[in-house]
């Protein structure tokens, strides 16, 4: 195998994969949200958005729902924060669609990796190792929706 080789562990090459996938999810949803925002308010498309997705992930994980139901109390909590803050993150994308135009919103949407990196530093430290590379990275980001914002309202 390529990923073998070159000294990368099958589940790093998976887990790009999947990362992959979840900005193509992410993007052919934010073009279907921008479309539904013609006819539907911000509030109503998140909470419906999610309830269609709590309905298709229940199915994909009532498998496991027995097993998770039986994990520490705080893990439970920190799902409860998790559910929030992505809801809350739907709806303000949303918010942000219906006011301007996708091509801006969706790159500042993107400086997400930011708000993880910077996070994990403060969350997950002993798990996490962000090094000069990632945070350089993230600078690109930063610079890369500054170019982008600034093009746009110079147009």
């Amino acid at each position: 195998m390529l990923g073998t080789r070159a000294g990368i562990n099958r589940k790093v090459m998976l887990g790009y994969l999947f990362a992959l996938l979840s900005g193509l999810s992410y993007g052919g949803g934010q073009v279907v949200g921008k479309h539904i925002l013609q006819t539907a308010s911000p509030l109503v498309t998140a909470a419906f958005g999610n309830l269609f997705g709590l309905i298709g992930m229940t199915a994909i994980a009532s498998r496991d729902i027995p097993q998770d139901r039986k994990a520490p109390w705080k893990a439970h909590l920190l799902l409860l924060f998790a559910g929030l803050f992505s809801s809350a993150g739907v709806l303000l994308f949303l918010s942000s669609l219906s006011f301007s135009p996708i091509v801006v919103v969706s790159p500042v949407a993107g400086t997400q990796p930011l708000f993880a990196i910077f996070f994990a530093y403060i969350f997950l430290r002993s798990t996490e190792r962000i090094t000069w590379r990632v945070v350089a990275g993230a600078g690109l980001v930063v610079a890369g929706v500054a170019i982008i914002s600034v093009s746009s309202l110079l147009t």
